[in-house]
Formats: structure tokens, sequence, C-alpha cells
């Protein structure tokens, strides 16, 4: 329902023009006020989208009142009603964004037609904003679904019939030429936190959120300049363990991944970060992957890569079963050397990439 103002000191006159729209316009809701003061009250209380604003008023005048209104709400309408035809009047309304005039007086027909003109124009500018932010709600969703796919192409390797380069551009994030990713362990059945950790890195505007994917939820980090890594890192990591119920509750773990210089070396970063959630029962429920202990397993370097390649032709050749048996063997190679289960993981964890990029 549109709103309507009518300002004027004299009774009459705001009852003969309520009088008159009432008529034209069964649905304006109308009030009235008495100055200029009352005016500015009634506006933020009423909240008109037109006012028709008498000129000469004693107290505060009409062009002041337009003038404070008009700083507050700038998307109210004014229509000066005025005796007095000059040029002075007209050029100060005119400044202040008053859309027409109505001379007293005015034949009815004059003031319906001038109150329905503007009013129209309020209706119209109505439709264009309820459709401008119906595209820009469509299209944040739409880039919701990009950074998804940016990320799931980038840390898994999927082809998409969009190029990369494209769907990054379409990004309200830079990038940067550093960055590392951010792996979240979330405790089973809290799917309903992505929203809102994608909402805190949205508001850093530092990183891209890729898919939920049973409880590991990876994030693209691009690097600040102005701080740290490990500031930034654990900034971030903090921000979002924030939005656990309690610093007791279970299940939550960052592992957090190397810098590396391009986007072609992502993946590396986020198998780091995996290895860095591998035990998540620590009591700082995030690590960096340079803080995993090195493991002294003795393992001959001229071995992998023979064994490596071994195992590229047992996957070329679809010799699933073969590839069984190399894991383990593996696994058998670190238990018979004595290797606790923390090291025999982060093996198994390296020969599933292995068998990944193959």
């Amino acid at each position: 329902m549109a709103k309507l103002l009518i300002v004027d000191d004299e009774q009459i006159e705001r009852e003969g023009l309520e009088a008159i729209l009432s008529r034209a316009y069964p649905e304006l809701a109308i009030e009235q006020a008495k100055n200029g003061s009352e005016a500015v009250r009634l506006a933020e209380e009423f909240h008109p989208d037109l006012i028709l604003m008498d000129i000469k008023m004693p107290g505060m005048g009409g062009l002041e009142a337009i003038e404070i209104i008009s700083g507050k709400y700038p998307s109210m309408k004014f229509v000066m009603v005025t005796a007095f035809d000059t040029f002075d009047y007209a050029r100060q309304a005119i400044k202040l964004g008053v859309k027409d005039y109505l001379l007293k007086p005015s034949k009815a027909s004059e003031i319906v037609a001038t109150v329905g003109k503007v009013l129209a124009q309020t209706e119209e500018e109505r439709k264009v904003m309820a459709t401008s932010e119906f595209q820009q709600n469509a299209m944040q969703q739409a880039l919701t679904l990009v950074e998804t796919d940016v990320v799931t192409q980038l840390l898994f390797d999927h082809v998409h019939e969009v190029h990369l380069d494209m769907l990054v551009e379409m990004l309200d994030i830079r990038s940067t030429n550093e960055k590392f990713v951010m792996s979240v362990l979330l405790p089973a059945g809290s799917g309903d936190q992505y929203s809102a950790i994608k909402e805190k890195v949205r508001m850093t505007k530092s990183g891209w959120v890729g898919a939920l994917y049973g409880r590991q939820l990876p994030i693209i980090v691009f690097r600040e300049p102005e701080k740290s890594y490990r500031s930034q890192a654990i900034s971030l990591a903090q921000e979002i363990l924030s939005l656990r119920k309690t610093e007791a509750e279970a299940g939550w773990f960052i592992g957090i991944g190397q810098v590396c210089g391009s986007l072609d070396q992502i993946r590396q970063s986020y198998q780091e970060s995996l290895i860095a959630t591998m035990d998540s029962t620590l009591p700082v429920k995030y690590r960096f992957y340079s803080d995993v202990p090195i493991l002294s397993d003795g393992f001959s370097p001229q071995l992998a890569k023979h064994g490596e390649k071994k195992l590229f032709d047992h996957i070329r050749l679809g010799q699933w079963e073969d590839v069984s048996y190399y894991a383990l063997d593996l696994i058998q190679v670190y238990e018979n050397g004595g290797a606790d289960l923390l090291q025999i993981q982060q093996r198994v964890l390296e020969l599933m990439w292995v068998i990944s990029r193959s």
C-alpha cells in the first residue's frame, strides 16, 4: 500500500487534499502534518512514499523540512505546494530533489494527475529494486556454485565444460600468488554448519570454500601480504572454531597445508592439510603440516620410486588385486619395522594419493 503525507499549516487545505486524493486513490494511506517539525517526526514514524509539502509555514518551513527528511530518507519523494510561483523557490526545490509542484489553488484533476504520476514512478522504482534484488540473490547463489566447482576442480581434478580461468574471473574474491589449503573436520551430522563456515570465510574475503565431503570441508586460502602465513591461518582457524557450541564439542579439527606458489600446486597443500588432521585428539584443534613430526622410517627413496612405477603399471592395466597386495605389503613393511599407527596411517594416505594421481 502506498503512503502519502500531507503537510500544510491550514487544516482546510489538508482536509481538502485528503478528500480529493482518497476518492481518486482509495487504497492510498494518508496522514497529515501541520508544520515542518511534525512532518520530520511523521516521516520517521509513517515512512511515506510521497510528501505533499507546503512551502510557507510558521516555524520550520517546507524547504527546510524537505532538506532534513531527504537527508535521512533519500527514496522519499516530494511535491511542493505553494501559492508563490517564483523562480527562487523552484530552484531551491529542484536542488532538494522535489519531483513536481502544485500552485494554490489547483484543480482537483491537476492534483490527482500530479500525485498519480509520482506514485506511478515510485511503484516502478519499487519493481526495479525488487527485480535487481532478485537478480543479485540469484547471482550470489550462482557464484557460490562456481566457487565450489573451482575448488573441486583444483583439488580433485574433475573435468568441467567451463574453463577454470573463466570461473575464477567470476568470483568476487581476489586471488594472490601464494595460497594454502585448510581442511576442516566437522562432527558427524553437522552439515548445517557449512553455511556458517562459508559466511565466516566470505567476510574475510580471503578464500574459496569447497563442497562438504562427509565430515571434511576444504578451503583454499589466499595469502594476505600484511600478515604472516601462520598468523593468518591461526586467525581464520579460530574464527571457524568459534562456531562450536562449546569448546569441548568433539569432532572439530583443522589441518593446515603449506604455502604454494600457484594453483597448479594447490593439490599438494591439500594433501598436507589432510596429513595435519591425522591426529584430531590434540588439545589445540588445529595443526600445521610443518608441525607434524617427521617420520624416520628408513624407507629407501629408490625403493619408493621403483615401487611407485610398479604401482602405476598395475593401475594402468587395471590389476586391482595387485594394487591391494601392494597396499597390504606396504602396511606389513611398516608393522615389521615397529612403526606406530600414525606412521602407518600417513603412509597409506600417501599411497592413496599416488593411486589418485595415477
